[in-house]
Parts: C-alpha cells; structure tokens; sequence
C-alpha cells in the first residue's frame, strides 16, 4: 500500500515539476521576447560610429586584440538600416547571429501567446551538435584570420 501512495506522491511531484517547467518556459519566452525586442528596437534606431569611442568587449579592453564577436553590436545595427555591405565588413557572423535572433524572438512569441502552428513549423528548425562543431571551427578559423590580417 504505501508502494501506491509513494508513487502517487512521485507522480505529485512530477506533475508539480511539470507545471514549474512550463511556467519557467512562459518566463524564459517573456524576458527572451521584451529582451529581443529591446534590441530590435535600439538597433534600427541607433547607428553607431564607425569607428567605436569606447571599447565593449572585455577581451578587447584588457588585451588590445579583436575577439570573433568585435563589431557585432555595430554590424547588427547597421543590418536593421539595411547597410548589409558595411555589416559584413564589421563581423561576416551578424547574418548569422541577426537571422537566429529573428528565430528566437518568434519562437519566444510563439511560446508566450501559445502559437501552436508556429511553434511546430519553428520546432524543425534545431542546431544539430554537428552543425555546431562546424560553426566553432568557422569562429577559430575567422577569429585566427582577424588577428593574422588585423582585420
């Protein structure tokens, strides 16, 4: 008997967990909605230099060299102007970056407003593990190229 209820207890508690999973998901989508749509908007409204009057990147700042991901906050606002020349030469990555935010940001809203069409056509979209061996060997390669070319 208390075989039954140790498993009904079980079965609580998973559906309790259940239930704080999909509501952690609801709070992820929010924050990852009203964060993305924050940057979305900064970016189509503010153009930055050319060249930057302050450096970001800490790995910048305390070594004097270019990480893979310097001028991405330029290249990303530069995208939103539809200045794509000019966003490639700051990080050939934005298209990249750019394109899965637009994914993250749909998704996100797919999740908070229970879109199930557009959840299901954006859950074939998945980052497969090889998919992503190849983008960190693209990441080195470019990150290696930067620093030789000065870049």
């Amino acid at each position: 008997m208390s075989f039954v209820v140790d498993d009904y207890r079980r079965g609580e508690a998973g559906a309790r967990v259940a239930v704080a999973a999909a509501s952690w998901s609801k709070r992820q989508a929010f924050f990852t909605l009203a964060g993305l749509s924050i940057v979305f908007v900064t970016s189509t409204v503010w153009l930055p230099p050319d060249e930057p009057t302050f450096v970001l990147c800490p790995f910048r700042f305390l070594t004097g060299l270019p990480c893979p991901g310097c001028g991405m906050t330029r290249a990303l606002c530069h995208l939103a102007h539809g200045h794509f020349v000019s966003a490639l030469q700051f990080n050939p990555f934005s298209f990249f970056v750019f394109l899965a935010a637009i994914i993250a940001w749909l998704k996100a809203a797919a999740v908070l407003f229970d879109l199930q069409a557009l959840r299901a056509k954006l859950s074939v979209l998945r980052f497969s593990q090889r998919a992503g061996k190849f983008a960190l060997m693209l990441v080195v390669v470019w990150w290696i190229t930067r620093l030789a070319g000065d870049f």
